[in-house]
């Protein structure tokens, strides 16, 4: 079908709206149902348009659409309409009014007593827009919390206190990523899932060293060990204590070491990447020992071959003394080197 020929179909169908809304004579009052009707007739001409790439069209019609499912009493299909719009936005590339329209069909959504959706709806508002506004997104995720704590689904906040924890570190803003933590363990608490809460704990911990700040780490491993006693016991608090001392040693070797367990690869993963380049500010580093030269072992002169010439005089006096068993004194000595040098290391 050419596309005058769409085009005339879409015409079509606002007409046969408009005509559903008039009154005259016989129709003094418009029904929620000639305002349903009307809605699904400019929901299929906004089809049309968005088919053909007439995006300002496509997106009139949807408002049209949206309007008259508010009056139809019908917020779920309004919703959708508002979600079409926001779909538009986002192959246009325009995250803000995205965003907007994203937030709107959610509002429609939990006034159809519908919660979770209406979480979903600011949840993926939030991942649209957290790139350019994190402060917008952490306030639409933060309502969106707010919405299931007040319908008991707890079993859906972590994911979205963990949104909030990933907007924040990537915004670098990691003592509000800190507070999110800390907010997700009464979740967990609550679903009694403690090897979640032993692991926020250590990522709490993290995230302050990662601030370089081992006073508040220590601080708060304290608090949330006490609130949450069942947690240590765990090899995540095993970790946090090891760090802590890590940094309060100045030890980068142990900093590295505590660093390199397969227990820090559990953690949420934006927090996981901070640990790539966690350093200690003025810490020591332990000087190199440069192994000692092996003493040669002597064997006796084949027949026929040349004697060794014997070292100065000067030279022997200040050597080291050698006993007569010179070729098994030779390696004991240099194993007694390498001991010294893996104590350093």
């Amino acid at each position: 079908m050419s596309e005058s020929s769409r085009l005339e179909e879409a015409a079509k169908h606002i007409k046969s709206a408009k005509k559903r809304l008039k009154t005259g004579i016989t129709k003094w009052t418009v029904s929620s149902s000639d305002y349903d009707v009307a809605a699904l007739e400019y929901e299929q001409a906004a089809k049309i348009y968005q088919h053909l790439k007439r995006t300002d069209e496509a997106i009139e019609a949807w408002q049209q659409a949206a309007e008259y499912h508010s009056k139809a009493g019908g917020p779920f299909s309004q919703g959708r309409a508002f979600d079409s719009i926001a779909a538009i936005y986002k192959d246009n590339k325009n995250v803000d009014k995205m965003a907007s329209y994203m937030a709107q069909a959610a509002e429609c959504y939990l006034e159809d007593n519908k919660p979770d959706k209406f979480a979903e709806g600011l949840l993926r508002a939030a991942k649209g827009i957290q790139a350019v506004d994190p402060d917008r997104a952490n306030a639409m995720l933060e309502k969106a919390m707010g919405a299931l704590a007040d319908a008991e689904m707890f079993h859906l906040m972590p994911e979205y206190g963990r949104q909030r924890v990933a907007i924040n570190v990537k915004a670098a803003k990691l003592l509000d990523a800190a507070n999110c933590v800390k907010q997700n363990l009464a979740h967990f608490a609550q679903l009694n899932q403690d090897h979640n809460v032993s692991r926020g704990v250590l990522e709490v911990v993290v995230l302050h060293l990662a601030r370089d700040d081992a006073v508040m780490a220590e601080r708060e491993f304290k608090q949330l060990s006490d609130q949450y006693p069942n947690t240590m016991n765990s090899d995540d608090a095993v970790t946090c204590m090891d760090l802590i001392e890590a940094y309060q040693k100045f030890d980068a070797e142990m900093l590295a070491s505590v660093l390199g367990r397969q227990i820090i690869t559990f953690m949420q993963p934006d927090i996981a990447r901070l640990t790539r380049k966690m350093t200690i500010k003025g810490a020591k580093v332990k000087p190199a020992v440069a192994p000692a030269a092996a003493v040669p072992a002597t064997t006796p002169a084949e027949k026929g071959s040349p004697t060794t010439a014997s070292p100065p005089t000067e030279q022997v006096a200040d050597a080291v003394p050698v006993p007569s068993a010179a070729p098994q004194t030779a390696p004991a000595a240099a194993a007694d080197d390498d001991s010294d040098e893996d104590d350093w290391r």
